[in-house]
């Protein structure tokens, strides 16, 4: 039976920090084979890759792209919806045992798309990808997986609101990216050696100076994904938080579920987003 699927991709940059940071394409691949099982602690399930695949795109041609399945697996149930010996999950409709959600890695850019789905939300799917890192390398290296989005309008909330009480922001190195509003942060980065900073700016009573190019760097460099931020803003008692990830950029596909089908049409979307931004 052919099943139909739609999904919505979120887009984000993935790398690796520490010892490893030049060897994504190799680590990641690794990664995907099946061997690395995550026991959820909490529950009765266990998470796994599958259906690994290395693809030759046509556009642009001979580009690669590899493509895999993250899910979750009821342990009494492993031997029904996942072939241990292919490792490779068995999708049937209506089956309650397990859930998976659809990713490619593009390896040129150190991006991935991966599927959001109603039971593996953005921050599960990037939390248990980074885990499962740990898990199978056990060194001194990890993963960050960090969603772009579209930044939020300093100068909108500054107009919506009396105030702007507090930022929080993530970044790491956007090495090859140059873009001017970078530079406060690389500078940074720079002078300290550090691969990423975390700081947190507060001003509850007059508000925050928005329009320092540290805070509005940080929040385009995030926004590009290198980091994440939040910020937070009052009007009288009404205080409102404005998180990154909340802004994820989706793209919609939609197609025959099968593997090479998912991977082709994820992978299109992905090429028209990226040179729709480069124009």
């Amino acid at each position: 039976m052919v099943r139909l699927h739609k999904s919505r991709g979120i887009i984000a940059r993935i790398r690796l920090l520490g010892w490893s940071e030049n060897d994504v394409s190799k680590r990641i691949f690794k990664l995907m084979d099946g061997e690395t099982i995550l026991e959820d602690p909490k529950s009765t399930l266990d998470w796994r890759f599958g259906n690994r695949l290395k693809i030759e795109l046509d556009d642009p041609k001979g580009e690669e792209i590899y493509f895999g399945r993250l899910g979750k697996i009821g342990r009494e149930h492993v031997h029904e919806v996942y072939n241990e010996v292919k490792k490779e999950f068995i999708v049937s409709p209506g089956q309650p045992s397990a859930s998976h959600s659809n990713f490619i890695v593009y390896p040129k850019e150190n991006l991935i798309v991966f599927e959001e789905r109603a039971d593996i939300k953005i921050k599960k799917f990037i939390s248990v990808f980074a885990h499962m890192y740990l898990k199978a390398f056990q060194d001194l290296s990890r993963i960050l997986i960090e969603p772009i989005s579209e930044p939020y309008t300093l100068s909108q909330i500054q107009k919506d609101f009396e105030k702007i009480v507090e930022v929080d922001l993530h970044v790491v190195r956007s090495n090859p990216e140059s873009d001017p509003e970078f530079q406060p942060i690389e500078k940074i980065l720079h002078e300290t050696g550090s691969s990423e900073w975390s700081t947190k700016f507060q001003n509850p009573r007059e508000g925050l100076k928005a329009d320092s190019p540290i805070i509005k760097g940080g929040i385009k460099l995030s926004s590009e994904g290198y980091g994440d931020y939040k910020i937070v803003a009052m009007k009288g008692e009404q205080r409102r938080e404005f998180i990154s990830v909340e802004q994820a950029i989706k793209i919609v596909v939609e197609g025959v579920d099968e593997p090479i089908e998912v991977a082709k049409a994820l992978a299109k979307e992905l090429v028209k987003w990226l040179r729709g931004r480069r124009k």
